[in-house]
């Protein structure tokens, strides 16, 4: 269930429509479950401070044999985008590591170091792109 649908079946639920302003102001695309809205709400965003950053969903898992790091849950997890531009660096020279995301839109990719930045996803592989590059498209795919 997603949160308007939750929202939408509480006719008199004037406390949640705080729920529904941040959700929307985080960058929410309608498709996540009413756990992850409340996840986001109560752990990610700051909804009193007028002036935060921007908080789009971003779910993630990571693997990196060079350095150590990595996510140990099973799937994908909620993250921040900061997070996002922290890993993907890391991963230059470790073979078999990679950094996998999802955005608001359910789009999947994965980033890889082969001794080149692979970028690989819906739209097929990419690949000679650099370091900026594939930041880029990571800040630019999160808010789509």
């Amino acid at each position: 269930m997603n949160v308007l649908t939750a929202l939408a079946g509480f006719p008199n639920a004037a406390p949640l429509a705080g729920l529904d302003r941040a959700w929307t102001w985080s960058l929410g695309s309608g498709r996540e479950s009413l756990e992850e809205a409340q996840a986001r709400y109560q752990k990610m965003l700051s909804p009193a401070e007028v002036g935060r950053e921007a908080v789009p969903f971003l779910k993630m898992s990571f693997d990196n044999p060079r350095t150590g790091g990595g996510s140990t849950n099973p799937g994908r997890a909620l993250a921040y985008p900061r997070t996002l531009r922290q890993e993907i660096p890391q991963l230059e020279g470790a073979s078999g590591g990679f950094v996998e995301r999802q955005n608001g839109t359910g789009e999947v990719w994965r980033v890889v170091w082969d001794g080149e930045w692979v970028l690989s996803g819906a739209e097929g592989e990419r690949r000679g792109m650099g370091l900026e590059g594939i930041l880029q498209f990571g800040d630019e795919t999160l808010r789509a």
